[in-house]
């Protein structure tokens, strides 16, 4: 099969899939509006009976949230059926010759100055890095651009060049790396490598492990008042706590204001290293780039989401309630 043709296959499945979806989701909404209903009557009905009431609403609690996770997934399933769809229908209009205005036209890298920018249409509608332009970050677009503006040595043309020739036969893979790399993300890296590369310590090694066990004392301080009456351990604790948290909130809330500018590129970047940490690649190009990501430890992906994780929590503290 030519590319054409295994791209329109491709396509009308995922298109079949799309709309298999669709009708579960529908019918997962209907659940759940039928779940929330029963829950309701049911509270009505036993409103003076709260042991009924309790035994009775907790099978259409339950149901509702089974059906919630189950619909997420769902969700997720669609959208990602969603976006590989559009991968395909890109590919599709690249290879009919109607892709001029559809894409990126990389026309904020457009210098009046540049000997030949202008005149080859480098940027713009219908330029060639629209054409060729499939990239997923600003640091990948940057890249792409400056590739094109500047002329690269023979033995780095030749090294892109076999990357490119092991890459295109491989469809499967540049299908899960557009999937894990969804929309593009605007999170720019410098902030995070000025972190990362920083040997400033932010707070003591022993803050780390002291930190959970007096949260936890500061719980059973406060269960010990309600319990017993007694205060004097909670007002201690609670001093103490909130004096340390002023010592160190100020620096960890300095380090990591540039990170969380940055924090929604974290996601991508963790499932497109994950992709490119278990390739077995043969050309110098793409062995030399997946080589880099490997390290002695936690790998790269993993530490990616860790820190991910930790930013959503960070993040998380704004909230009032939290």
């Amino acid at each position: 099969m030519n590319p054409r043709e295994v791209y329109s296959a491709r396509l009308a499945a995922l298109e079949a899939e799309r709309n298999r979806l669709a009708r579960r989701d529908r019918v997962f909404g209907l659940a759940k509006l039928g779940s929330a209903v029963v829950a309701i009557a049911i509270a009505i009905w036993l409103a003076r009976d709260l042991p009924a009431f309790l035994g009775w609403a907790l099978v259409p609690a339950i149901l509702f949230v089974a059906l919630w996770i189950a619909h997420e997934r769902l969700l997720r399933a669609l959208d990602s059926s969603t976006r590989l769809s559009g991968f395909y229908r890109r590919g599709l209009a690249r290879l009919d010759d109607a892709w001029a205005g559809q894409g990126d036209s990389g026309q904020q890298f457009l210098d009046s100055r540049h000997p030949y920018a202008r005149d080859l249409d480098i940027f713009g509608s219908g330029s060639l890095y629209e054409l060729i332009s499939q990239a997923a970050s600003a640091p990948g677009r940057h890249t792409l651009a400056e590739w094109l503006l500047h002329a690269a040595p023979a033995e780095e043309v030749r090294e892109r060049q076999q990357a490119i020739q092991e890459l295109a036969p491989r469809l499967d893979l540049r299908e899960t790396l557009a999937l894990a790399a969804g929309d593009v993300h605007e999170g720019t890296p410098e902030a995070l490598l000025r972190w990362a590369e920083s040997r400033e310590t932010t707070v003591p090694r022993w803050l780390l492990y002291a930190a959970p066990p007096l949260g936890v004392l500061w719980l059973a301080a406060l269960f010990y008042w309600v319990a017993a009456g007694s205060f004097d351990w909670f007002v201690a604790l609670s001093i103490f706590n909130v004096a340390l948290t002023s010592r160190f909130i100020g620096a960890i809330r300095e380090a990591a204001t540039n990170v969380l500018r940055i924090s929604e590129l974290l996601g991508p970047l963790h499932r497109v290293v994950a992709v490119y940490e278990g390739q077995p690649f043969q050309s110098p190009r793409l062995a030399g780039l997946t080589a880099a990501l490997r390290s002695e430890g936690l790998l790269p992906s993993r530490a990616i989401a860790k820190l991910e994780r930790n930013l959503q929590w960070l993040e998380s503290t704004d909230n009032w309630f939290v």
